[in-house]
């Protein structure tokens, strides 16, 4: 009797979990996390890099999100610094930007289902260490003479009276931009490579800003037309264009190409007053009223944004200003003497360069979105004439008793002897 109650209980229990746990013809599927590796790092720069993943199992779930995730500990999570590179299993390429030069990351690949988010191996990479170009002058004897920097290692342009106005580095080509006294004239230059050609045959001319772009370069400068008048000049590959007439005077500093589009700022005196100008493509447009002297030092194209920066005597002082597409702002509180010489765009934040005077001293300044860093000391006059950002250091050279550079603040020295940094560029 007790077996048959046995029996008869073991079919009940049998029945009842065969009718519970499922219904003829469907089937229980389980999501997990998905199964992916992180690609090797290529591509390595002093900012950037590239990597990505490959998912070889989705985990039985829809993968809605994926990519790379990166930080300077290990570990690093989605939660984190991360890239977004669509959906779907298989193979994935990630792109990494705006990081810090010489630093140590840590990067692996994420991709996630509704189970969750699942990451690939580490991987431990270190930033290249950038290389940072100067050029500027030197005194020698009685003359200043021109020379270019790389990584603090001095390189002489020429032994004539001569100055480094502007750098350029464009692959492995140095371009840089100034004068040189030749015999007895003064001619605007270029170097490449440490080989100087002429660009002017007059004396009084000037080449100040120099931008390579593809196989073209371009220069900014000056040509003496009329004994009294210097005339804006814009050189491409040795060629000359006039943006002025010579009838009066006119400069030309600063020169920047995007796509097809060449810009260069400087002024152009209208009416018996130095008006701040803009040219593209030849075209001129005033960016002040000429009712005070004003100048456009420098010209930086960020997307469809144009930036320059200049100054504009206001009575005793000169105010310091940033047009962004012919709308003007003023740098600082527009009461003191204020002369901005570099601009640089890096994402939404805008950098200036130049000085302000404080306590009848001049003290080189750079602005961060129109908040003022000093970067003297205030024992002796400093300026601060070209600004570079590199991913999220930013590089200011410029002079305080002699030739000096500042990557985040930090100052370095490039010469014990009466010298001046006027323009960096880092690469």
């Amino acid at each position: 009797m007790r077996s048959l109650f046995f029996i008869l209980l073991s079919v009940f229990i049998l029945y009842g979990c065969k009718k519970d746990s499922s219904t003829p013809g469907t089937t229980i599927n389980t999501i997990t996390l998905p199964v992916l590796s992180t690609t090797a790092v290529g591509s390595l720069t002093t900012t950037s890099f590239i990597s990505g993943g490959n998912i070889s199992s989705d985990g039985g779930g829809t993968i809605t999100a994926r990519g790379v995730c990166w930080n300077t500990n290990p570990n690093p999570i989605v939660s984190g610094s991360h890239t977004s590179d669509g959906n779907g299993s298989g193979i994935f390429t990630s792109t990494v930007t705006g990081l810090n030069s010489s630093t140590v990351y840590y990067v692996r690949a994420y991709a996630t289902n509704s189970a969750g988010t699942a990451y690939g191996n580490e991987i431990a990479l270190t930033t290249a260490t950038p290389d940072v170009y100067v050029t500027g002058y030197e005194v020698s004897g009685s003359n200043q003479v021109a020379k270019f920097w790389k990584n603090g290692v001095i390189n002489s342009l020429t032994v004539n009276k001569s100055e480094g106005h502007s750098i350029f580095v464009s692959g492995n080509d140095v371009y840089v931009a100034g004068y040189e006294m030749i015999g007895s004239v003064q001619t605007g230059r270029i170097w490449k490579n440490g080989t100087g050609t002429s660009l002017t045959t007059g004396s009084g001319n000037n080449a100040w800003s120099v931008f390579a772009s593809s196989t073209d370069v371009y220069v900014a400068g000056t040509g003496l037309e009329f004994p009294a008048n210097n005339n804006a000049r814009l050189w491409k590959n040795n060629v000359a264009t006039n943006l002025t007439t010579g009838s009066s005077s006119a400069e030309a500093y600063s020169v920047y190409v995007s796509g097809s589009d060449v810009y260069v700022a400087g002024y152009e005196r209208i009416g018996g007053i130095d008006v701040a100008r803009l040219w593209k493509n030849g075209t001129g447009t005033s960016l002040t009223t000429g009712i005070n002297y004003a100048i456009a030092w420098a010209v930086y194209v960020s997307g469809t944004d144009v930036y320059v920066t200049g100054t504009e005597s206001i009575g005793v002082n000169s105010v310091g200003k940033i047009w962004k597409n012919g709308v003007e702002t003023i740098i600082g509180s527009g009461t003191g003497t204020i002369v901005p010489y570099s601009i640089f765009v890096s994402g939404s934040d805008i950098y200036v360069a130049g000085y302000e005077t404080l306590a009848g001293k001049a003290m080189a300044t750079v602005w961060k979105n129109g908040v003022a860093t000093r970067l003297g000391t205030g024992a002796a006059s400093s300026f601060a004439y070209s600004v570079y950002v590199a991913g999220t250091d930013v590089y200011v050279a410029g002079s305080e008793a002699g030739a000096k550079y500042w990557k985040n603040g930090i100052v370095n020295s490039l010469s014990a002897v009466s010298s001046a940094a006027v323009s960096i560029f880092v690469k």
